[in-house]
């Protein structure tokens, strides 16, 4: 494994310096960041912009000679569109990324077909719909039985039919980069709307807990999630750098502004999560890179390690010391809290009802409704692992260890995707706090199953008679 992939990451360096396109990236940054400001003025220019979006990805994706990364892309796009589209109110129904990203991936099947090792999806998309039948059985009177399903489903459903897509998808290394770069731009949407339409930091800061005004008037753990990925994107391209020097220094620019928004969300989850991929990344990076690789990543590293503090000061101020409050666990008083703001217990709980229906479950999203019978508060899962267990019982066991199991042997005996440990987290830690409420932990998930290409394509070389003829 180790060969593999340090022969992989020695093609680094080399296959970016080869890459073009850095004029339209800044182009693209710019754009960006004009549609968050304009959206934050003149908010139903959100509806224009998705309609627009959705339309260019789609006319895209319908022509013949679509590539599979032209299908990744467009959904790594929507993926870090899907928290803007929300919050300014753009999407119907709440449901649309994911919808559109299982679209997206059947065009994909329709262009490029299935590659072998993608049943094992399969199987787990039907191990997930089978508890839908005690969900019918027993859902209240008055609960609408399809939106009750579909809300619990719609996140596994996204996940696994990306993944048939994603599974053993060759692509190069260079539409590796293409996708990091189509998720992180509507990212930077987010963050300069969140500038315009949140208040003065210091100004809401009154106490620990997670903070809506901070995060533009919508919920602190779906931003903090967001922007964490958007930090983690930026964070590789630092040690995989733009090679347009300008672009560089903008995006490094842009991991602070990440940082900053997801801070002051007081949501801990994205944050954490960032942390830990990039931490998880630059282990990888520092163990397989060559030597003049590695010694321009730990200079980088360095500075961004002050960086790092000097923004965590800074923020520290904007928030009066509450953030310090919040990271150590804490008040306002300085007294402790629950870690976990109340998820231990319905974790607890999930896992009692796997219990008490350890077989079929007690079917998907019936679990709040047992908890409001049982404790009269109506709360939805916020872990979907133990919502799995809880749900589905043995069929979720099952489902989890497919979803485990197959990057993980994917790593240890073909690994050709230096992001599959990085991507997996990202799912893991995500859906361990926010559930699968948005499509990005169930499509990068999915991102984990490509199969990278770090080789250049060597050029045919020609005989001397093709060659006289050529001159």
């Amino acid at each position: 494994m180790a060969i593999t992939q340090k022969h992989n990451i020695r093609y680094l360096k080399k296959q970016f310096s080869s890459a073009k396109g850095s004029v339209s990236s800044l182009q693209l940054v710019a754009l960006h960041v004009g549609i968050g400001l304009s959206v934050a003025a003149v908010r139903p220019l959100a509806w224009l912009y998705f309609l627009g979006t959705f339309s260019f990805l789609l006319y895209q994706l319908i022509r013949p000679n679509v590539k599979p990364v032209h299908i990744l892309m467009a959904c790594a796009y929507l993926i870090g569109a899907e928290v803007f589209l929300r919050m300014t109110g753009a999407f119907v129904f709440n449901e649309i990324g994911k919808y559109s990203v299982m679209f997206f991936c059947l065009i994909g099947m329709y262009h490029h077909g299935i590659k072998r090792g993608a049943w094992i999806y399969f199987v787990f998309i039907i191990l997930m719909s089978l508890s839908v039948y005690i969900t019918y059985l027993n859902i209240p009177i008055g609960e609408n039985f399809r939106k009750t399903v579909l809300f619990n489903l719609s996140g596994p459903l996204s996940l696994g039919t990306v993944a048939i897509y994603c599974m053993d998808r060759q692509i190069s290394f260079k539409g590796l980069l293409g996708i990091l770069n189509a998720l992180v731009y509507p990212i930077i949407s987010i963050a300069f709307y969140i500038f315009i339409r949140a208040p003065k930091t210091s100004e809401v800061m009154e106490s620990t807990g997670s903070n809506f005004a901070a995060s533009g008037g919508f919920g602190p753990n779906q931003i903090s999630t967001i922007l964490g990925l958007g930090l983690f994107v930026l964070f590789v391209r630092l040690l995989i750098p733009y090679k347009n020097h300008l672009l560089k220094l903008i995006m490094f620019g842009m991991m602070g502004v990440f940082a900053f928004r997801a801070l002051v969300t007081m949501s801990r989850g994205g944050v954490f999560t960032a942390l830990i991929m990039m931490f998880v990344f630059t282990l990888l990076f520092l163990l397989f890179s060559p030597t003049k690789l590695k010694a321009k990543g730990i200079v980088k590293l360095s500075f961004l390690f002050v960086g790092g503090l000097v923004l965590w000061s800074f923020t520290v101020i904007q928030t009066g010391g509450l953030l310090v409050n919040r990271y150590q666990n804490q008040d306002v008083q300085g007294r402790e809290k629950d870690i976990t703001t109340g998820r231990g217990d319905i974790v607890a709980e999930d896992l009692a009802l796997f219990n008490e229906s350890p077989v079929w479950g007690v079917g998907p999203g019936m679990g709040k409704f047992i908890r409001f019978e049982r404790t009269g508060k109506m709360a939805a899962a916020h872990n979907e692992l133990s919502r799995m267990l809880g749900e589905h019982g043995v069929f979720g066991v099952i489902s989890l260890l497919i979803l485990i199991l197959v990057p993980g042997f994917k790593f240890l005996f073909k690994p050709a995707n230096l992001l599959i440990i990085p991507f997996v987290l990202f799912w893991f830690l995500t859906v361990n706090h926010s559930a699968m409420r948005v499509a990005s932990p169930g499509v990068i998930y999915a991102f984990s199953l490509l199969s990278v290409n770090y080789a250049k394509k060597k050029k045919p070389s020609l005989s001397r008679q093709q060659a006289i003829q050529t001159r």
